[in-house]
């Protein structure tokens, strides 16, 4: 199919053929065969593309909202937690194993350097459970960061996620130290620490001399018996002896005249 110019040239070539060869059955030569004129401007395609395209987003948003709504999920916050590891402390031990609910390990950070420590990650009865161990005792203290405690443990860190929402449990041993930044100093072979959920207040070492053990509750006494009358008893039981001299109270002038007489 030709286009519209070339069919123009076509076509006049072909009109000044035949009226140079008389083709027509006359002398007079034809007038030759004009052309179609092209046209003024080309349509805007693009333009009527993006028309299309526009009622065609305009029919899918009208189909969408015939559907449901969908379900507006609300994020969840993070998990409740204690405020008792909230004060700077450090603590020293030989092992120290930490355990809580879920969300303990955005509060555990441990030493991860795989050319100084070895650690294993297992799922168990107990729930998430995280052992770290030096690989030699040539390399530096495994550190760990419980919220503001930083800790330095010499052998193994132990770090379970339970399953439950129990508290918050920390058991150093081995000589281990605790101090906070006021020198106050906790040591011990054992040493354990608790931090219940929900509750924001830290942990604040106790002077035991302020704070004495609980009296216990004094045993029910029994009715007291009634007290005898000792001097009614002398005298109405016992005898005098017989050989006992006279008890005289008389002032000794008394006595005296009684012998004369």
């Amino acid at each position: 199919m030709f286009s519209r110019p070339l069919r123009a040239a076509a076509c006049g070539a072909l009109a000044a053929a035949l009226a140079a060869c008389g083709s027509s059955g006359s002398t007079t030569a034809q007038a030759p065969i004009e052309a179609d004129p092209a046209p003024e401007t080309e349509p805007d395609w693009s333009q009527a593309a993006a028309d299309a395209q526009a009622a065609f987003d305009s029919a899918e948003r009208l189909s969408v909202t015939n559907e449901p709504a969908p379900e507006v999920v609300t994020p969840v916050g993070p998990a409740p937690w204690t405020g008792y590891f909230s004060e700077q402390a450090v603590m020293l031990a030989d092992t120290i194993r930490i355990e809580g609910p879920a969300g303990l390990l955005e509060h555990v950070v441990v030493s991860s350097d795989d050319d100084l420590y070895e650690r294993s990650i297992t799922t168990t009865d107990e729930g998430f459970v995280q052992i770290t161990r030096r690989n030699s005792n040539d390399v530096r203290e495994i550190r760990v960061q419980l919220d503001a405690w930083s800790m330095a443990v010499n052998d193994r860190v132990v770090v379970v996620e339970r399953l439950d929402d129990g508290p918050v449990h920390v058991i150093a041993d081995g000589e281990a130290i605790w101090r906070d930044m006021n020198g106050e100093l906790i040591q011990g072979s054992r040493l354990e620490f608790t931090g219940e959920i929900g509750n924001d207040a830290a942990f604040v070492p106790q002077d035991p001399s302020e704070d004495p053990a609980p009296m216990e509750d004094p045993a029910p006494m029994d009715d007291p018996a009634p007290i005898e009358d000792t001097n009614a008893s002398d005298a109405d039981g016992i005898d005098a002896e017989p050989d006992a001299e006279p008890r005289s109270d008389a002032p000794e002038e008394q006595r005296s005249s009684g012998d004369d007489a």
